[in-house]
């Protein structure tokens, strides 16, 4: 497994002078047994974005009104290449979801 690059070079030594200055040097030990790999961060968006897709299915379910919208764009980028823009809109918490499908 790799090393996280954001949360070794930054998270980590930011979390260390915060537990340094708070708490003492003893727990600034600990973190440094400490491993966050690639694959646990991944996982963890992953989960996330699970999350809120079940949210947001569960809450255009049990809306009493189910209004939201599809729109589908086909367009071409500076390089002649063509895409497929699709947008989705939810006027119950105002949901805006967008995706792009390069052809």
């Amino acid at each position: 497994m790799k090393p996280h690059p954001i949360a070794d070079g930054l998270l980590l030594p930011t979390a260390k002078h915060i537990v340094r200055v708070m708490i003492e040097e003893e727990y600034v030990n600990k973190l440094n047994n400490m491993y966050i790999s690639l694959d646990t961060v991944h996982m963890r968006i992953a989960d996330i974005s699970s999350d809120i897709l079940d949210q947001m299915i569960q809450e255009m379910k049990s809306s009493t009104l189910p209004i939201f919208s599809i729109q589908l764009d086909e367009s071409k980028d500076v390089e002649n290449g063509s895409f497929i823009g699709k947008s989705t809109k939810f006027n119950g918490n105002i949901f805006v979801a967008c995706a792009y499908m390069v052809m």
